[in-house]
C-alpha cells in the first residue's frame, strides 16, 4: 500500500473518530430533551386535569422516552418523534410545549444521521480512490458520485454531491410530514 493509501486511512479514521463524537454529543442532547420530556409527563398538577385517554398517551410517552434515553438511535427517535407528534396531534393544549421539542429532536436526528453518511462516504471514498489514476474519466467520478448518493439519507446531501459532480439524478420529489 502506498504512503498517500496509509495518510487517507489514517485520515479517515481520524474524521469518523470525530463523527463518532458528534453522534455521541446528538445522542447526549437527545437524552437531555427526553428528560424533559419525562419531567413533563411527571408534572402530576397537569396530569390530574387530564382526561383518562390523555393519561394513557402520556404513559405510552413516558415509556418511548425512557427507551430513547436507554439507548439512543435512529430507530427509537423516530419512534419518539412520531409519537409526540400524534400526542400533540390528540392533545393540543401542549402543542407549544411538545413541539419546539419535536423540532429540536429532529434536528439532532438530522445532524446524526449526516455524520453516519459522512463516514460512510469518507470509506466508500478511500476505496474508490485505490483503483482511480492521476486523471480519472468522467464515467469513474460520476460513478463515485453514485454510490455516495447511495449513501446519503436526506436531499441537502444529495444536493452537496451534486455540485462537486456533474451528471448525477435529481432527486424525484415526494411528499414528507417531516421538517427536514
Amino acid at each position: 500500500m502506498s504512503p498517500v493509501h496509509n495518510y487517507y486511512r489514517a485520515l479517515i479514521k481520524y474524521s469518523k473518530s470525530m463523527m463518532q463524537q458528534c453522534v455521541a454529543d446528538s445522542d447526549a442532547a437527545v437524552s437531555s430533551m427526553s428528560s424533559v420530556i419525562d419531567l413533563l409527563i411527571k408534572d402530576s398538577g397537569r396530569i390530574s386535569k387530564m382526561s383518562a385517554d390523555t393519561v394513557e398517551a402520556l404513559q405510552n410517552l413516558q415509556t418511548l422516552v425512557a427507551e430513547v434515553s436507554n439507548k439512543p438511535t435512529a430507530e427509537t427517535l423516530k419512534k419518539l418523534i412520531d409519537a409526540l407528534f400524534g400526542f400533540v396531534n390528540q392533545n393540543r393544549s401542549v402543542n407549544e410545549v411538545i413541539m419546539p421539542i419535536v423540532e429540536a429532536l429532529q434536528f439532532q436526528d438530522s445532524i446524526r444521521q449526516q455524520m453516519e453518511n459522512m463516514g460512510k462516504i469518507m470509506e466508500a471514498w478511500a476505496e474508490a480512490r485505490i483503483s482511480l489514476s492521476e486523471n480519472p474519466t468522467e464515467a469513474q467520478i460520476t460513478a463515485i458520485g453514485t454510490k455516495f448518493m447511495t449513501l446519503t439519507t436526506m436531499v441537502s446531501e444529495r444536493d452537496i454531491i451534486r455540485k462537486h459532480i456533474s451528471g448525477l439524478a435529481e432527486d424525484v420529489a415526494v411528499d414528507s410530514l417531516t421538517i427536514f
